[in-house]
Order: structure tokens, then C-alpha cells, then sequence
């Protein structure tokens, strides 16, 4: 421990499992305090053999690393929920529809995505590589392939969620003009944690996606083949109208997250570290190829028709250490489960939520208002542009000396967005 002198232990008990394997049991009592760190290095030696400390010519080569913890905080983080499925999954549709429910159930205390692969949804980002469908994997610990436990799996681990950190997203921005999303993740610790094992992350996430699939319900259809090297064996009829939820389109920090490379420092009870983040939202989202996927597209045309389709910002933070072990260095276990995850909406019409860029302060007078409008702004107007709750863009209005006439425009809620040369406002109108 900590390359203290090496300390020799006879195993008193051992449980073998088979003939070949066996789970050893075996605790250290050392007084720390939070933040200490201790490495631990154990093997088992040969028979007959003297200790050492050469891992490399030893029976089960074992290093831990430990920091003590306070143990505790009051933050009420959230699960990190994902579920991996294609347009060719027959059994998606139904688990999609499972997830639905359990996100509306467990919306205050789990966050949900979907990565879309192999097929032309297919998602780079994805954290595991799994060829059979569908699958679930809950704060990227347990995977979750049988239905039936799905529920049960969620809510053990928002039962068991860390509370040693408390995590939030600032400074959330949409610049329109180059599709950028940016914005801070900040993770404020409660309990003790090792830098150089946090990794941060942060998705792009739409809420809902439709389209026609061309791929198949993996049916054998023995009318075609019975033939299992037949292009026709397990497919039989293509899949119409699939409806997709919380996708995932881009993220940042690649598949696993952005390691926080500061040596071995330690972040005790309320020190923050923030985590800068850009996404690049897709200028289209429609895909043409075949035969593996065809053409979806979100609810809302997302470039063309100025209006990112329901979506939000998804991080999360994970520790290599855990709840204070790291990898297994030398027999390659690896995992960095979540330790928090945070979701906030970029782009939600229904809920009045819109995070453009602003440059400046727009002022609509009156407001609400009836048959027309005044503009407040610095400088001279060269683009005006004005949204419905839907989405849709409001065509055929006209501007006379910063006054915007709204006849015939319905009564209702709408986002104002003014460019002049200074720069660019935002502000909400309601028409009578």
C-alpha cells in the first residue's frame, strides 16, 4: 500500500466458485482522512514462492486506487438512462414505448437518451459497441437486456444515485447563424473526488424523430427463403412510420467523456470544476441511404425552418474511481460509472423556452399586442424573424420605421428575433 513495506496474508478462507476459479475476501483497516489517497497493489504468490511486489510474474495482478470519501451530499442527482436501437430492431418499437412511460414517470429523477446504430442514424458517439437490439444500459454500469427488468434496473439506480455531487448546466447559448450550442457544465463536489479520474460529457438530445423505414422486421419469411445465407432469410416486411424519442445527434467529449487532466489533485467538499462545451446541431437531419435506413427527419424541419425540434443539452460527469476504486489496471476492466447527469431544454416551443444568442436587449411595445408592434433596438433592423409555438415561420409580415404590422397574424404566442448591424435580440410576443 502507497509502496509501504509489502505485508504477507494467508487466505483463511477462499470460496471456490469451480475448479478453476475462486472469490477471496480480504479487508485493510487503515485510518484516513477525506482526500487521502492510498494505492493498493495485491497478488497472490506462487506456492512456495517469496512476496514481491512484481506484479508482471504473479497470479492475479490486482491495483486499486483509494481515496476516502466523506460520504454523503444533498444534491438529488439524476440516473442516466440510454437505450441503443435501428430502424430494423423489431423489438425497438415496443422497449421505445416502455422507456416513454418510465421517462414520464421517473422524469424528476432520471435522464433518458436514445443512440441510433447501424443504420443511416447511426451514432459515432455511442459509448458501447452492440450488435444485437434492443438493449438498455443504466448509468453506464448495468445492461439491461430483457424487458421485463428494465423498470426494476431504472429505479434501483435513481434509489442508489450519488449524492456527492452536485451538477448543473450555464451559460446555455443557440447561435442560429452557425448552429453552435454552447455552454458550461459545472460540477460542484460534496464528497471527495480524484481529478484525473472525472470525465465530463454533454449531448445533444431531440425529443422526438419520425420517418419511414426501410429496414425489416427480422421475421423469417419462409415463402422467400429458408436459406440462412439467403439476402432474404430474417426479413420479411419493411417498417412504416417509426417514431424515435430523445435521440442523440452530437455530443462532446467524445464516447466516453472528456477526461479532466490535472495530475492527481483533489477536489474536496465545495470545489467546482466547469466543463465548456460545444455542439454543432445538424443543418439536416434527413436520411436517404438504403437499404439499412431511410428518410428521417425531426419534428420540425431543423435548419431549413429555423427551429431546432424540441431539443436539449444532456451532461453528465462519470469517475473511473467510482465510489473510490479505479480500473483494474493490469487485467483491462474497465468502466466510469455516472456519478451525475443533468438535462436542460435548448428549444421547447410548448414551454416558451428559447436560448438564442442575444447580443442585445429587444423591447416589443405594446405587448401583448393587436394588429401591430413596435421595436425596440439599437441600430438599423436587416432581419426580422418571427416564430409560432409550432415552429413554423411567420411569412408575409411588413416593417415601416421599426413598427411591424400584424394584421392577420392569429392571436397566440411567438419568438421575435431582430438582427441590425450592432447585433441581434430575442424577446417573446403575445398577439391578442
Amino acid at each position: 500500500m502507497n509502496n509501504e513495506a509489502v505485508v504477507s496474508t494467508p487466505l483463511s478462507f477462499v470460496n471456490f466458485t469451480d475448479y478453476r476459479s475462486a472469490q477471496i475476501s480480504h479487508s485493510i483497516l487503515r485510518n484516513m482522512q477525506p482526500g487521502d489517497r492510498a494505492k493498493v497493489r495485491a497478488w497472490i504468490s506462487t506456492n512456495g514462492g517469496g512476496a514481491d511486489d512484481r506484479v508482471s510474474n504473479d497470479t492475479l495482478p490486482l491495483v486499486f486506487d483509494f481515496v476516502a470519501q466523506q460520504g454523503g451530499g444533498n444534491a438529488m442527482n439524476k440516473a442516466l438512462v440510454e437505450s441503443y436501437t435501428a430502424t430494423w430492431c423489431n423489438q425497438c418499437p415496443a422497449v421505445n414505448v416502455a422507456m416513454d412511460s418510465l421517462a414520464t414517470q421517473l422524469s424528476g429523477a432520471a435522464n433518458f437518451v436514445s443512440h441510433h446504430i447501424n443504420d443511416n442514424m447511426h451514432n459515432k458517439w455511442a459509448p458501447l459497441v452492440i450488435d444485437s437490439m434492443p438493449v438498455v444500459v443504466v448509468n453506464r454500469e448495468q445492461i439491461v437486456g430483457s424487458a421485463s427488468v428494465i423498470k426494476q434496473a431504472v429505479e434501483s439506480a435513481v434509489a442508489a444515485a450519488s449524492k456527492g455531487v452536485e451538477l448543473k448546466i450555464t451559460n446555455l447559448i443557440y447561435n442560429p447563424s452557425t448552429r453552435k450550442v454552447t455552454g458550461n457544465l459545472e460540477m460542484t463536489a460534496q464528497d471527495v473526488w480524484v481529478k484525473s479520474g472525472l470525465r465530463f460529457g454533454v449531448m445533444l438530445r431531440e425529443q422526438g424523430v419520425r420517418g419511414l423505414g426501410a429496414g425489416w422486421d427480422q421475421k423469417v419469411d419462409f415463402a422467400l427463403t429458408k436459406d440462412s445465407q439467403s439476402i432474404f432469410f430474417g426479413k420479411n416486411k419493411t417498417l412504416v412510420g417509426y417514431h424515435h424519442n430523445r435521440v442523440v445527434w452530437a455530443t462532446d467529449g467524445g464516447k466516453y467523456g472528456a477526461t479532466i487532466t490535472a495530475a492527481n489533485d483533489i477536489m474536496k467538499s465545495g470545489d467546482k470544476h466547469s466543463y465548456s462545451f460545444s455542439l454543432t446541431i445538424p443543418d439536416t437531419m434527413l436520411s436517404l441511404g438504403m437499404p439499412s435506413a431511410a428518410d428521417f427527419g425531426p419534428t420540425g424541419a431543423i435548419f431549413s425552418r429555423f427551429k431546432p425540434a424540441d431539443l436539449s443539452v444532456v451532461g453528465f460527469v462519470g469517475s473511473d474511481f467510482g465510489a473510490g476504486i479505479s480500473e483494474n489496471v493490469h487485467l483491462g476492466a474497465y468502466q466510469a460509472p455516472i456519478l451525475a447527469s443533468v438535462s436542460q431544454p435548448l428549444w421547447d416551443m410548448k414551454n416558451g423556452i428559447a436560448q438564442w444568442s442575444e447580443k442585445q436587449s429587444l423591447n416589443l411595445y405594446p405587448n401583448p399586442a393587436t394588429g401591430w408592434v413596435s421595436l425596440g433596438i439599437d441600430g438599423k433592423i436587416t432581419e426580422i424573424i418571427v416564430i409560432d409555438i409550432s415552429g413554423r415561420l411567420v411569412q408575409g409580415l411588413s416593417l415601416s420605421e421599426n413598427r411591424l404590422d400584424l394584421q392577420g397574424v392569429n392571436p397566440g404566442l411567438y419568438f421575435v428575433r431582430v438582427k441590425t448591424e450592432k447585433g441581434s435580440g430575442t424577446a417573446r410576443l403575445l398577439v391578442d
